[in-house]
């Protein structure tokens, strides 16, 4: 297991936003906080991993060189995502960055609470999770390598939300995509 990951973390998806209530949020963002939330919405990074250590590419894959579980290269999702809040340049909110990962990534947790965002900076994470899930072009060890965590955690933490209705929903895009 990667640091600090135990088997008994409990990521309960009760307030991972939709898609649309994260666009609407970080729609109504100042530049400055678009780009490190939003590179959370479309990569799945981690707060501090967003405002520290995360560079898009020009191939437009994200390089983290840095963090909770080091360095790795992460896929958008949904790509279009990127143009939307133009993270092929990165902006970030004034603070002092010369702090730990924590605290760091604390102030994204800080600024979602003024913004009254409804749910936590790991919820935008979690979000990337579920839509890898119910992507069928999305393998499970690339997500969780994108994700920077074990297909073992991955597991654990992410395919238990994938239930009936998500079946169901994944069925009907199969469905349309092979007629």
């Amino acid at each position: 297991m990667g640091k600090g990951y135990s088997p008994t973390t409990d990521t309960a998806p009760m307030n991972v936003p939709t898609d649309e209530a994260l666009v609407a949020f970080i729609d109504s963002l100042p530049t400055d906080w678009q780009w490190p939330v939003g590179i959370c919405a479309v990569y799945g990074a981690r707060p501090h991993e967003a405002l520290l250590y995360s560079e898009v590419l020009s191939s437009k894959l994200l390089a983290i060189s840095d963090g909770k579980t080091g360095s790795r290269t992460c896929f958008p999702l949904p790509s279009q995502w990127i143009d939307r809040w133009d993270l092929t340049t990165k902006r970030l909110p004034v603070f002092d960055y010369d702090r730990s990962n924590k605290v760091v990534g604390a102030e994204m947790s800080i600024y979602f609470r003024k913004a009254q965002a409804g749910f936590k900076p790991y919820d935008v994470r979690h979000a990337f999770a579920l839509r890898t899930i119910y992507s069928p072009k999305i393998n499970p060890s690339l997500a969780a390598k994108s994700m920077g965590h074990s297909l073992q955690v991955h597991n654990r933490d992410y395919q238990k939300w994938f239930d009936a209705s998500g079946m169901e929903a994944l069925h009907a895009q199969l469905l349309s995509e092979a007629a």
